[in-house]
């Protein structure tokens, strides 16, 4: 009698061990799989780059420290001083005037200025309302709409506005003393474009 409850207690007690190696297997499982789907989820891929961008080219201007996405087969043209009765203009200070950056969409002309997302970039601690005010006013008629959303997490100012009969947006980003402005007209074929252009914005710092 006493025999068989000795063997009955080995196989138990063996049985218990099975049981708690299995509990921790599955337990180290679990835990292990949570913490791989939490670091997924806290590192996701940024699907508008590889949907909304696809196929898109990359561009950089580092002087500006600033990147966007542009549709395959767009160029960029370095913005050139602004002549004056075949001079080159000068501002106050003496310094020449010079002309914007622009993207120029696939087959259009250097001086098809309704087809060009043109760039402005400057260093300033200004608010993106606040050098819009100073300065993107200057080349903007009556404001149609505004808003101050963000723009990929960056402050900016957004302002639709009428000059010449057309309609266009302003649109000015600022990061740590850069500042990247955008100017477009909307009837453009290539106003979404466009659109998508400014919104894929980064600062290189």
């Amino acid at each position: 009698m006493k025999r068989g409850q000795k063997g009955f207690g080995v196989i138990e007690g063996l049985l218990i061990v099975i049981i708690v190696l299995l509990v921790g297997f599955i337990g180290y499982y679990v835990y292990h799989s949570r913490n791989s789907t939490s670091a997924t989820s806290n590192n996701p891929t940024n699907s508008s780059d590889s949907t909304i961008y696809n196929g898109w080219q990359s561009y950089s201007d580092s002087a500006a420290e600033y990147s966007v996405k542009l549709p395959t087969g767009w160029k960029f043209a370095k913005g050139q001083p602004l002549l004056s009765g075949g001079q080159v203009a000068n501002d106050y200070q003496g310094k020449p005037i010079i002309g914007p950056d622009e993207f120029l969409p696939t087959k259009v002309a250097y001086d098809n200025v309704a087809n060009v997302l043109q760039v402005y970039t400057d260093n300033s601690n200004l608010t993106p309302v606040d050098y819009y005010t100073q300065n993107g006013v200057g080349r903007a008629g009556d404001i149609v709409s505004q808003n101050s959303d963000p723009i990929n997490g960056y402050d900016a100012y957004s302002a639709k506005d009428t000059l010449g009969g057309g309609t266009y947006y302003v649109i000015i980003l600022t990061h740590k003393g850069k500042v990247v402005e955008y100017s477009y007209y909307t009837t453009t074929q290539y106003a979404d474009d466009m659109n998508k252009v400014v919104q894929s914005t980064k600062f290189l710092n």
